[in-house]
């Protein structure tokens, strides 16, 4: 199951350069490794736990701002002549929303931010690391636990934006060699960076849980 996973995938993201799918390919083979050998989990587990190959080529390409097509042959359309009624949409988007909802997103990234760090100096200093205190110490690295969380999503909805924004710029004014720029600025995404190293992605998904369970503890 294994290698007909791999192989559909390689199919779908044909289009990529070869570098790029074979990074993708690279990832999800680790993630295989490390399933069989350090989860006890067998292929058809793993198979059932990752998205299906058209799912995860959809959203890669569309990353990559590529057609997603079950055949595995899409195409950029980078020929296409410039639209001067799609540049005068984009400049009235960029003038009347742009202007505006990024600062307030930014804004909203930093006041999450501050916040989390506002609350572990002032928090964290109070405490005097006694026997007695730590339950509150526990219950200190709950709530920071899940405020980091609600950091790195607000971070994503921030990323995100500014890529969707960069990559319909670069369709409008039909920018060439896009995909680099595109595969460049979606690093910056909390996401993909958790996506590319196998042991924060499975300790993603225990994350809430750990600061849950400290929060219940600490508060007891």
């Amino acid at each position: 199951m294994k290698k007909r996973f791999l192989e559909e995938l390689k199919r779908l993201l044909a289009p990529l350069q070869e570098n790029e799918r074979q990074e993708i390919l690279d990832f999800y083979e680790e993630r295989f490794n490390t399933g069989l050998l350090y989860e006890g989990k067998t292929e058809s587990q793993i198979v059932d736990e990752l998205e299906r190959p058209e799912d995860i080529a959809r959203n890669v390409l569309k990353e990559y701002g590529l057609r997603f097509t079950p055949h595995g042959d899409q195409k950029t359309n980078t020929n296409k002549p410039v639209s001067p009624w799609r540049i005068l949409w984009l400049l009235l988007f960029d003038f009347f929303i742009v202007i505006w909802l990024v600062p307030l997103l930014f804004s909203i990234l930093m006041g999450v931010g501050s916040g989390l760090l506002g609350f572990l100096f002032s928090y964290g200093f109070s405490l005097d690391f006694t026997a007695g205190s730590l339950f509150s110490l526990l219950f200190l690295i709950g709530v920071g636990f899940l405020w980091l969380i609600l950091l790195l999503w607000v971070y994503d909805i921030f990323a995100s934006f500014i890529i969707w924004l960069v990559r319909w710029h670069c369709d409008v004014l039909n920018i060439p060699n896009r995909k680099r720029l595109l595969r460049t600025l979606n690093r910056f995404k909390a996401e993909s960076f958790i996506k590319g190293r196998p042991s924060l992605h499975n300790f993603k998904t225990q994350f809430k849980g750990i600061a849950v369970v400290l929060l219940v503890v600490g508060a007891m």
